[in-house]
C-alpha cells in the first residue's frame, strides 16, 4: 500500500477552512537601515498588512506557499504574489466570468468614496471557491470572509467589482482535465 498526496484536494480545503481565521491579520518588518525605506522609518517594526486591512495577498500567497512549489514565498503586495505565481506556473486565464475553485482572482480598484487602503491604489486578490463564492481578506472585518465572486449582494445581477485578471495552475485546477 501507498499514499499519495493530493495536491488540489488539499488546495481547496486549505482555501474553505481559512474562512473567519484571522491567521494572516499581521506581517511585521524591521527597518534595519539608518534612512526610511518604503514609508518605514529607521529602526522601526512595522506592521505591513495594517492589522488585516492590507492582508489579501499575504492571505493568498502564504496559503500557496503551504503547499510548495506553487509560489517562491508569502508576499505583502498583490503585485509581489502575482509575479511569484508566474514564476512558478500559474498561467492568466482569458475568459468572460468562467470561474473554477481554485482561480486565483484579481478584482479592480473598488469604485467607492476612496476610503481605506482603495485610496492608496491596492488591488484585490482572493480565492474563487466555487461558481458562487470567492474568498478573501475583509478590510473591515479583518479576517478571511467568503462572498460573491462579484460582491453582488441579495441577488443583484450587476456585479459590484469586476474581476480584472484569473490565475489558475495546471496541478490545481480542473481546467486541462
Amino acid at each position: 500500500m501507498a499514499l499519495e498526496f493530493k495536491k488540489k484536494e488539499t488546495y481547496l480545503a486549505l482555501i474553505k477552512n481559512s474562512e473567519s481565521s484571522k491567521l494572516f491579520s499581521n506581517l511585521y518588518f524591521y527597518n534595519t537601515s539608518e534612512d526610511s525605506f518604503e514609508g518605514i522609518p529607521p529602526h522601526a517594526v512595522v506592521d505591513v498588512v495594517k492589522e488585516g486591512q492590507l492582508s489579501c495577498p499575504y492571505f493568498v500567497s502564504s496559503i500557496l506557499h503551504l503547499l510548495g512549489g506553487v509560489i517562491d514565498a508569502p508576499h505583502a503586495t498583490v503585485e509581489g504574489a502575482l509575479r511569484g505565481m508566474v514564476a512558478r506556473g500559474w498561467q492568466e486565464i482569458e475568459e468572460g466570468g468562467n470561474l473554477h475553485p481554485g482561480d486565483v482572482v484579481v478584482w479592480a480598484l473598488k469604485d467607492d468614496d476612496g476610503a481605506g487602503h482603495y485610496k492608496e491604489g491596492h488591488r484585490h486578490i482572493g480565492f474563487i471557491l466555487d461558481e458562487k463564492t470567492a474568498l478573501s481578506t475583509s478590510t473591515t472585518q479583518k479576517c478571511v470572509v467568503a462572498h460573491d465572486p462579484w460582491f453582488r449582494k441579495n441577488g443583484d445581477k450587476e456585479q459590484a467589482r469586476e474581476i480584472t485578471k484569473v490565475f489558475a495552475h495546471p496541478e490545481l485546477s480542473g481546467r486541462w482535465e
